[in-house]
């Protein structure tokens, strides 16, 4: 009986799913619209993409210009957030991307996030912001880049952290286990250096990433070692201020 339940609630969210999130973008959306902006960031941070000639570098600098508008956000309207997963431990161990890597996952938790979502319309009019369920947000500029595989765009994938009876709790993206540790081991949090820059990582960064990864500062095997982008894009579009 549980494994008919099961498949039937497998089927009910497949179908529920895509409208799920249809309605909590357009939440989004509605946040964002309508609204003046404070601030412009595309004087504050300018992008600088067309500065580099390599694909993989370009990629890495529109990241990293999305992630200083979220820091700048952060900042002025008062909300946390923490370098994540394989950017944390870049942070850690490389002061900067992983070599082989060239993405960038933040936490945030609920509360932060709301006024994130809050701040958000200062953000480039090109960034747009997905809800892609199960705790998983995506900030993107769609107008970025085109890969050989057609999807479009560079993102910083936000993760979000639940909080009950002073613990930190998120959901493993790498096996989809819950695993929580204490509220002190994130806030206040401390700056550390990431590519010429400095942003915001856990107060127990070594707790958390050990608790996710295990020996975080072993290097994987050499043949591992490898960007799975390289050869995948096909063009970086200009940037587009609309």
């Amino acid at each position: 009986m549980d494994n008919v339940f099961t498949g039937i609630w497998k089927q009910v969210r497949k179908l529920y799913y895509p409208y799920y999130r249809y309605i909590k973008n357009r939440k989004i959306d509605s946040l964002r619209s309508g609204k003046r902006k404070e601030i412009d960031l595309d004087e504050i941070i300018p992008d600088r993409r067309e500065v580099y000639n390599e694909p993989i570098e370009q990629v890495k600098q529109i990241a990293i210009r999305m992630l200083q508008c979220i820091d700048h956000l952060s900042l002025k309207y008062d909300f946390k957030y923490f370098l994540a997963y394989g950017t944390l431990i870049g942070a850690v161990r490389h002061k900067g991307f992983i070599p082989w890597d060239d993405d960038i996952d933040i936490f945030m938790s609920e509360d932060q996030f709301n006024r994130f979502l809050q701040a958000s319309v200062n953000l480039p009019d090109c960034f747009k912001i997905f809800n892609m369920g199960y705790d998983f947000f995506k900030v993107m500029d769609p107008f970025s880049i085109i890969s050989k595989d057609g999807k479009r765009g560079v993102a910083i994938d936000i993760f979000i952290l639940r909080e009950k009876k002073q613990q930190m709790y998120f959901r493993n993206v790498h096996n989809f286990k819950i695993l929580s540790s204490d509220k002190g081991d994130w806030f206040p949090g401390v700056k550390v250096p990431f590519e010429n820059y400095r942003f915001p990582i856990p107060s127990n960064a070594a707790k958390i990433l050990t608790s996710i990864y295990g020996d975080y500062m072993q290097l994987p095997p050499k043949e591992q070692r490898v960007n799975p982008h390289i050869g995948q894009y096909l063009r970086i579009e200009p940037y587009r201020s609309f």
